[in-house]
C-alpha cells in the first residue's frame, strides 16, 4: 500500500509540474519589485477541493481494507454506523459520499467566486 500512495504523490507532482510549466507570468516591473508583492486573498474552494481529495483517498483506503468489528478508538461510533447501515462497504461508501459533497461545495464556491 506504500508503495501505491508513494506512486501517487509522484504522478501528482507531475501533473502540477506539466500545470506550472503551461503558465505563463508576466514580469513584474521595477516599481513592483520595490513595493513587495501582495498576497491574493483567501479562496475557499482551494481548501474544500483539498479536504474533498483526501476523504476521497480515505475513502479508497476504507475499500481496500475495510474496518471488521469489534471497532475501537475515536472512530469507532462512524463505523458502527456506517457498518450497520451499509454493511462491511458502508464506511467507504459513507466516506465517498462526504467527499463527492465536500466537491459539490468546492465547485458551487468556485462559480460563486467567479461571478
Amino acid at each position: 500500500m506504500p508503495v501505491i500512495i508513494s506512486i501517487g504523490f509522484l504522478v501528482a507532482l507531475l501533473l502540477f509540474v506539466i500545470w506550472e510549466r503551461r503558465r505563463k507570468p508576466s514580469p513584474a516591473s521595477r516599481e513592483q519589485i520595490r513595493n513587495g508583492w501582495a498576497p491574493r486573498g483567501v479562496q475557499a474552494w482551494h481548501g474544500l477541493a483539498a479536504i474533498s481529495i483526501c476523504e476521497l483517498v480515505l475513502a479508497i483506503s476504507l475499500w481496500i481494507n475495510a474496518p471488521t468489528p469489534p471497532f475501537s478508538g475515536r472512530w469507532a461510533w462512524f463505523y458502527s454506523f456506517t457498518h450497520n447501515s451499509l454493511g462491511s462497504s458502508g464506511p467507504a461508501i459513507y466516506t465517498m459520499a462526504i467527499a463527492a459533497a465536500l466537491a459539490l461545495s468546492a465547485i458551487a464556491s468556485r462559480h460563486q467566486q467567479a461571478k
